[in-house]
């Protein structure tokens, strides 16, 4: 029987078997979507594909005259002072000293822009906040606790406030709860560790004892911290840190509180939401005359995963030290 050719293979039957050289990217030869199999030419080599015994043929393709710039890639250095695997800015930038903590706070663009012109970020209050069991955490099937409850709620919101974070803006969910459904930005900052609190997501109330008449003073102050921490687990999802504010302290706008940046919140990264309409060279000039070690860039949505990534087209430009 004549040899036969085709796609660079010769063999000395007809029989073919699935073409599986089409490498999206690769540049392939014209040829018929099916590959005979059978002796390789020089120009080919075989592999065999493991969930099946059928021969792969890769092309010995020739190399790229102009390879692909390898990126910077920081995640060992954040992964050596505990960050998760999937912190999103890893990609392209270093982490933060030791004794700072990198956070994330998510917001309308409005709000955005005015706390960044403004070096300043508004103080939540727990009255005001999302969950309804805010400084509730306490088993409260006694009338008198869930008086004395109400009661201790109302006194620390008139003493002290909150600033919310989260430990990654990877999350879909997040953007779409606190980000303006994607339209609004997240803002990242450098925090003093000391000053930060870990949420303890609970799947109960705590149980206390308490006397059988309580009052206010019968909440010592680490239960009182520890009820200022403490939520649902229907809300591990936003992986919360958060910073208590003495409203004593605070800046007053009446009726807002604002806590300014200084060298304990120290504001490096801006991120616009994939639907964000600002426009992305207006904020970056914006942030750099106002923090000019902060950098800005624009999210999307990741390809392979249900995250929310860095848009290559935006990575910020690093070398000289920023962030």
């Amino acid at each position: 029987m004549s040899n036969v050719s085709c796609h660079g293979i010769e063999h000395l039957d007809s029989s073919v078997a699935e073409c599986v050289t089409h490498v999206p990217g690769l540049f392939c030869y014209p040829c018929p979507r099916t590959a005979p199999t059978g002796r390789l030419t020089p120009r080919w080599s075989r592999r065999h594909r493991p969930d099946a015994g059928v021969p792969r043929l890769i092309a010995n393709v020739r190399p790229n005259p102009q390879p692909m710039r390898k990126l910077p890639n920081h995640l060992a250095e954040w992964l050596a002072l505990g960050y998760s695997k999937k912190m999103a800015s890893a990609e392209f930038l270093a982490p933060p000293p030791a004794e700072f903590i990198r956070v994330y706070h998510f917001t309308s663009s409005q709000h955005g822009q005015a706390a960044v012109r403004l070096k300043r970020l508004k103080v939540a209050r727990f009255g005001d906040a999302n969950d309804p069991f805010e400084l509730l955490a306490l088993n409260r099937h006694d009338r008198a606790i869930r008086h004395l409850a109400a009661q201790l709620r109302d006194d620390y919101n008139d003493k002290k406030g909150l600033l919310c974070f989260t430990r990654n803006w990877a999350s879909p969910l997040l953007w779409s709860h606190y980000g303006d459904r994607h339209k609004g930005v997240c803002l990242g900052f450098d925090v003093r560790r000391s000053l930060v609190s870990e949420i303890d997501y609970a799947d109960k109330p705590l149980r206390r004892r308490l006397p059988d008449d309580p009052e206010t003073s019968a909440i010592d102050d680490g239960l009182l911290d520890l009820l200022a921490r403490t939520k649902s687990h229907h809300w591990k999802y936003e992986e919360e840190l958060r910073l208590f504010i003495e409203l004593a302290s605070a800046v007053t706008v009446s009726p807002l509180f604002f806590r300014p940046f200084d060298e304990e919140l120290m504001l490096r990264e801006v991120i616009l939401g994939h639907r964000c309409d600002l426009d992305l060279q207006t904020v970056r000039t914006g942030v750099g005359e106002t923090v000019p070690n902060a950098v800005a860039f624009k999210a999307r949505l990741a390809f392979r995963s249900f995250e929310v990534r860095l848009n290559g087209k935006t990575r910020p430009d690093v070398s000289n030290g920023s962030a």
